[in-house]
């Protein structure tokens, strides 16, 4: 899913050094902008993509259209794009060092939160993720909870489990308070019960 950010599927080694190959041909704001799409996912909007780059407009118009003319994205209707092939992602996104990884997750976050103010729970769960890889345990643990609420209010049980269960199973149990704790394992248990696993 979305919230899997930082996987990397294992490509064939001949696969990854064609990928890059092709991303070393690219002018170096498009390769550094096509590090950033990868940081936001396997699809990302312009505006989000934009917001989250520390290129100007002008820029990121150029590079994203030289991303599309060498078919590494495509366009998907609206102001949305997707990588043409998992692969390119996965390679752009090893390539960026874990400082710059961290902050540019966290600048994702920080865009989501804004563009999205009025539909928090809808973005919740993406938001949360980005946090989580930016080092923000709190951040993460606030929006992991919100997703974890929305998607029992729509009935989405299994994904509220998912949730619930990767808070008190991931690294960022370190950082839950033992009140926290505790309400998120009650929180499950109503989930469980209410899908009649208990």
């Amino acid at each position: 899913g979305e919230s899997g950010l930082a996987y990397s599927p294992t490509l064939p080694p001949k696969v990854r050094a064609v990928i890059q190959w092709r991303l070393a041909m690219l002018s170096p704001a498009a390769q550094t902008l096509t590090q950033t799409a990868a940081v936001i996912g396997r699809k990302f909007s312009f505006d989000v993509l934009a917001r989250s780059s520390d290129q100007d407009e002008a820029t990121v118009v150029q590079s994203l259209d030289e991303l599309w003319q060498r078919q590494l994205v495509r366009a998907q209707g609206g102001n949305a794009y997707d990588f043409s092939h998992d692969g390119i992602r996965a390679v752009a996104y090893g390539d960026i060092g874990p400082v710059r990884r961290r902050a540019v997750h966290l600048r994702v976050a920080q865009v989501l939160e804004a563009l999205h103010s009025d539909d928090l729970d809808a973005f919740s769960g993406q938001i949360a993720a980005h946090d989580e890889q930016a080092g923000q345990a709190q951040a993460a643990i606030t929006f992991y909870r919100r997703a974890a609420v929305a998607a029992q209010r729509i009935y989405a049980d299994a994904e509220a489990v998912r949730v619930y269960r990767h808070l008190l199973e991931s690294q960022l149990q370190a950082s839950l308070s033992p009140q926290e704790r505790c309400a998120l394992l009650l929180a499950l248990g109503e989930v469980w019960q209410a899908t009649g696993y208990w």
